[in-house]
């Protein structure tokens, strides 16, 4: 009796990374008068020049699915910008990840407004991405959880 091939251990790889990468996958929807404010977490963090980024970033329901909201600015250190840091920051947003209760739900914050040097977020507007993620009523006392490659910011008090 034959038996068929077993996939590589590759095949094996890239199809649990494609299973992760859709678990993350996300609809964009336009935010309808979504500000920054309370209920939001501050991400600050310096690069070696002196620059600070800034994420500003919540979770909320929207249509009973998980919808992740916010905005960064980058504050020029004491020599001003550093060379092709929208660079380093645009890569920083493709790399980083949020989630909730310990699960990833999203892999990419490339969405969020781009409030320039202005790192006065109040009332100011934010941008969301919804997920396919059902909404836990649990969500709303649960603390973000945040990471992104080579950041080191940690939540503002």
């Amino acid at each position: 009796m034959t038996h068929p091939p077993l996939p590589s251990t590759k095949l094996l790889a890239l199809g649990l990374l494609g299973a992760v990468l859709l678990a993350g996958c996300a609809t964009s929807r336009a935010t309808t008068g979504e500000s920054l404010g309370p209920g939001y977490t501050l991400y600050p963090g310096e690069w070696k020049g002196g620059s600070v980024t800034t994420l500003a970033l919540r979770a909320r329901e929207d249509g009973g699915k998980v919808s992740f909201c916010g905005a960064y600015a980058t504050v020029p250190g004491r020599d001003g910008l550093e060379l092709h840091i929208d660079s380093y920051v645009a890569n920083l947003l493709r790399g980083a990840r949020v989630g909730l209760g310990g699960t990833w739900m999203l892999l990419d914050l490339s969405f969020l407004a781009d409030h320039g040097a202005d790192a006065r977020f109040s009332g100011r507007p934010a941008s969301c991405v919804v997920t396919e993620i059902p909404w836990r009523a649990r969500y709303a006392s649960t603390p973000l959880d945040f990471m992104a490659p080579g950041f080191f910011g940690r939540p503002a008090d």
